[in-house]
């Protein structure tokens, strides 16, 4: 049977075709989802880059905000319990005497986790001192220049009966410590 030129175009031109739709279905189809696929990557990876630089810029203008009150304390990371314990108590005396206030008495409370930031403790000293208001403004002024942050917990002042120009304080200063990993 002799095909004539007709019917070999007709046959050329449908195996030409079937030829495309098979390229197209196993190879160009394929090829295509997946840059697709990695263009939408790319593209999500640029916007959560973006996400991660506007939340670390955030966090830096945060922790700048932070040290004016706090100190450079911030930046450091922190030590551990013990260590935080003995360096408090020296911070707080110092502290103290060097702001007029006469200490009196100086207790470790015991360690307090923060629920919210698993990790990390608040490692709190209860002070009893004594002296002029101004010294107590001093003092209170520059817990933000200790080498550490220095929350105040409790504070209360009553007035020295013995003495009219001094006042009794007590409170509780606090801290923060990384909490040793326990197995």
């Amino acid at each position: 049977m002799t095909l004539s030129p007709r019917d070999r175009r007709a046959v050329l031109l449908g195996g030409g075709t079937i030829l495309l739709v098979v390229v197209y279905l196993y190879a160009l189809s394929p090829w295509l989802a997946s840059w697709s696929a990695a263009r939408a990557d790319v593209e999500t990876a640029a916007i959560n880059r973006a996400a991660a630089d506007t939340d670390r810029a955030r966090a830096a203008a945060i922790l700048r905000q932070l040290g004016a009150y706090y100190g450079g304390g911030l930046a450091t990371p922190l030590p551990p319990v013990a260590e935080v314990r003995v360096g408090f108590v020296k911070t707080v005396q110092e502290l103290l005497k060097s702001n007029g206030l006469e200490s009196k008495d100086l207790r470790s409370q015991p360690l307090q986790p923060i629920r919210e930031t698993p990790g990390i403790g608040l490692v709190a000293l209860e002070v009893e001192c004594q002296g002029p208001v101004s010294s107590l403004m001093k003092t209170l002024a520059k817990l933000g220049q200790a080498d550490r942050p220095i929350v105040v917990q409790r504070l209360r002042t009553e007035p020295d009966p013995q003495r009219p120009d001094q006042m009794r304080v007590s409170m509780t200063l606090a801290t923060f410590a990384k909490l040793e990993a326990t197995p």
